[in-house]
């Protein structure tokens, strides 16, 4: 390495090092037949983690997408009534809150703000601050 490679690429790291390592490298540099006393360890290897397969027998299908259809309630409904075992995820904008939710039985536009319908195995969810302690979920 050249003398500005070390100053430019190395030196802004020097905060980092073990207390010993940026004297090793300025006494290798300005001596290249010195020899250091800082362990040096072996490169890191990245690991790149392969996920177990899984026989997956559900078919997911975008029905309906804010930034292509719109971010009103006309083109949810318009995409996604009646249709049966759909997720709903939306991000809330200005914030980091997901939210979303599933009706195992299909969504119906509503009449009123009233819906007296219930169904087993709904349940709608917040995810806040991007830490599973300030979630919620909640069964129907």
């Amino acid at each position: 390495m050249s003398s500005d490679d070390i100053i430019d690429n190395v030196q802004p790291f020097q905060q980092i090092f073990e207390k010993n390592l940026w004297k090793d490298i300025s006494i290798k540099f300005m001596s290249s037949n010195r020899s250091i006393s800082t362990t040096i360890l072996p490169p890191r290897v990245n690991l790149t983690p392969k996920l177990p397969t899984t026989n997956n027998p559900y078919e997911f299908r975008l029905l309906n997408r804010g930034t292509r259809d719109g971010f009103t309630s006309d083109s949810f409904w318009n995409l996604c009534d009646k249709q049966k075992n759909l997720v709903v995820v939306m991000k809330v904008k200005g914030t980091d809150e997901i939210l979303g939710g599933y009706n195992p039985v299909g969504w119906d536009k509503p009449v009123s703000f009233y819906h007296s319908g219930k169904c087993k195995n709904s349940f709608i969810f917040s995810l806040k601050n991007s830490t599973v302690q300030n979630s919620i979920l909640k069964a129907m």
